[in-house]
């Protein structure tokens, strides 16, 4: 289903707050993104708010959002006079803005129960929760304005689209801010710093169109699609926000390209400009979003098919191919290196008296035991249940000993931290160094030869070249 963002059906608190988020920004969209001599809205914020208030508690958030909408619009609808006519009107136009997110709503969790979550969905989002609602919002809004007298019949078509793409812009520009904020990478400090220098670049852009040198509002594009890198989705998402504002505000009050105020044909170019930029870098903020939950996710099961789930330890697989890569290097270089197997003693005495998940804990310490104890160029494996594997690089036999007897001691002195405190494990080992003529198999059956060796001789023992243990 839908992601509700984790806001609580039963949250009269949460709910109040988006009800006064609402109101907020119906009265900044009125006031700072309406061109008032025409008396037409270019981006209706609260379309996105109301979204996110339907997601939340259905077709309950109806007459929360009527009510605060009723609010929102009386002191523009009743300016001539406290009518009833005026009340009826303003209640229309209140049912209509409650309609239009609860019917979004209901589309989303039909054609999109996942949520916006990949580039192909942004085309269905677009159609069902965007414009489709929008349409019967919009038509029950400019029928209601003819009928009382506030808009001729023919501003129809032109208040119209321009209606449906205010709405649209809303919802485009603030569900996937919400529905991406609350991801679990959140914005952090260089990523703020990116949308504060995105949003300063495009303001001089912006100023620099008013100015005279047009075409430089259209490099807007790409200062937010170079966000998408920088901060992250939600970082572009909110530049992405901000710079429409700041587009908007700024073609209301001055003159430039495609965004004269007293123009009507500057207007739907405007609009397109500003509909294709939120698009476009809502496109490629959810592609590059997927492309790196995919990356990640081949990340991931690349390091579980390598790794041993218990310990964290590289497994059987990832020694073979270090083995490789070792005897590669030893033939380009001539330099030597060493191989160890080692086999936890008597640890089947742990399972026995103290249970399995006692035993896997000892099998943990002794992983993290081997790895502090190993550098960093070496690899620690576990190749069975007890058994583990060390491959160092560019080391002889004779300097390996004294790292295994380090080992050796290591793990003798290691506290369990079991009831029995007897319970001690010791640990056998065999070392092989490579030669010119390299061969994994014999080298692994060799080590593997010396280890049982050293199990012979008593445990708790190294192997080496002649065969004594030590």
């Amino acid at each position: 289903m839908v992601n509700q963002s984790g806001f609580n059906r039963s949250g009269v608190i949460g709910l109040l707050l988006l009800a006064m988020f609402y109101f907020a920004s119906a009265r900044f969209s009125m006031a700072a993104l309406t061109l008032q001599q025409a008396n037409l809205i270019l981006l209706w914020l609260p379309a996105g708010i109301g979204l996110i208030m339907a997601m939340a508690v259905g077709w309950k958030a109806l007459p929360v959002i009527m009510l605060v909408s009723f609010a929102a619009d009386a002191p523009e609808m009743m300016a001539d006079g406290n009518s009833l006519s005026s009340w009826i009107h303003t209640a229309i136009l209140a049912f209509a803005d409650g309609l239009a997110p609860c019917l979004a709503a209901q589309l989303f969790r039909s054609r999109l129960p996942s949520g916006l979550l990949m580039a192909r969905d942004l085309g269905p989002f677009t159609l069902y929760i965007c414009l489709l609602p929008s349409i019967v919002g919009v038509a029950i809004t400019v029928a209601n304005l003819v009928w009382g007298g506030y808009i001729s019949w023919q501003q129809v078509p032109g208040l119209s689209l321009n209606l449906i793409l205010a709405y649209s812009l809303g919802i485009l520009l603030v569900w996937p801010l919400y529905q991406l904020w609350n991801q679990p990478a959140p914005l952090d400090m260089a990523g703020w710093g990116w949308v504060l220098l995105a949003l300063v670049a495009n303001g001089l852009l912006f100023f620099a169109a008013t100015q005279g040198v047009g075409g430089m509002v259209f490099f807007a594009l790409p200062v937010l699609l170079m966000l998408t890198f920088k901060a992250g989705p939600q970082g572009v998402l909110l530049g992405l926000l901000l710079s429409v504002i700041v587009l908007i505000m700024g073609a209301i009050r001055f003159p430039g390209p495609c965004v004269a105020p007293d123009n009507m044909d500057a207007r739907p170019m405007l609009m397109g400009f500003v509909f294709t930029m939120t698009y476009v870098t809502l496109s490629l903020c959810l592609y590059y979003r997927e492309l790196l939950a995919s990356d990640s996710s081949r990340q991931r099961w690349q390091n579980a098919a390598l790794h041993d789930p218990l310990t964290g330890l590289a497994n059987r697989r990832a020694l073979m191919k270090a083995l490789r890569d070792e005897a590669n290097r030893t033939q380009r270089t001539g330099r030597p290196f060493a191989l160890a197997m080692l086999d936890l003693d008597h640890f089947k005495r742990i399972n026995d008296n103290h249970g399995h998940k006692a035993g896997d804990r000892a099998l943990k310490a002794i992983a993290d035991l081997l790895h502090a104890q190993c550098r960093g160029i070496d690899m620690v494996a576990r190749v069975g249940g007890e058994e583990f594997a060390i491959v160092l690089p560019e080391t002889t036999l004779v300097a390996a000993i004294p790292v295994m007897q380090r080992i050796r001691e290591a793990v003798a002195s290691l506290d369990l931290d079991l009831d029995d405190a007897d319970t001690r494990l010791t640990i056998s080992i065999g070392i092989v160094e490579s030669g010119q003529e390299i061969n994994i198999e014999q080298m692994l059956e060799e080590a593997d030869t010396r280890l049982y060796i050293a199990k012979a001789n008593g445990r708790n023992r190294i192997v080496g070249a002649d065969g004594t243990a030590i």
